[in-house]
């Protein structure tokens, strides 16, 4: 069984990445952060998707359940734009494989337990796959990245972080058994 994690954004860089259930990280991906449509951005994520179905079995694609408030606010037009990133997954993706929204506190909470639990912030993230990836397995994976126009600097790709460890709850035992089954809130396809 494979699963593909999604750190999904409405315009800004998206991270994906595909594991399989014996813990092997078989594919990663980013969609940078550019000012463009977000109608060509969520065209982007699908062709990025696509590849990965060309390369490799999917069965499961998941990403974060979205949050109403954030610091206490609702700021709608990111729930829209997040919303809008979602649908377009599921038109066109939700007859190929398990769609699945997970809350963020619960894959951080099986994933990062010994780096925050529930309440890990990105730079957990990032530590996770530098070493349980990186260090561990060897892999070169670009975790850093150069953003800017003009002044080029250089930070961590906290979205393919998240989209890496995510994937990590496919060797869960906790998803197996509240997320994998038909009956599940988070199965949004009901497979």
């Amino acid at each position: 069984m494979n699963i593909l994690a999604i750190d999904i954004a409405g315009k800004n860089r998206n991270g994906f990445a595909l594991r399989n259930s014996n813990g092997n990280l078989l594919w990663w991906n980013t969609l940078p952060k550019k000012r463009e449509d977000p109608v060509v951005h969520r065209q982007k994520i699908v062709e990025i998707i696509n590849e990965c179905f060309e390369k490799y079995k999917v069965d499961i694609i998941l990403y974060e359940k979205i949050n109403l408030f954030r610091a206490s606010k609702i700021s709608l037009p990111s729930i829209l734009s997040l919303c809008k990133v979602q649908t377009t997954i599921l038109d066109n993706f939700s007859d190929k494989a398990t769609i699945i929204e997970i809350p963020v506190q619960s894959w951080k909470a099986m994933v990062l337990k010994n780096y925050g639990g529930a309440h890990a912030d990105k730079d957990s993230a990032i530590n996770w796959v530098i070493e349980n990836e990186i260090d561990k397995h060897n892999l070169d994976i670009p975790i850093q990245v150069e953003v800017g126009v003009r002044k080029k600097v250089t930070e961590f790709n906290h979205d393919l972080a998240d989209a890496i460890a995510m994937s990590y709850v496919i060797l869960c035992e906790k998803f197996h058994n509240e997320y994998l089954c038909k009956k599940s809130k988070y199965n949004v396809t009901g497979k």
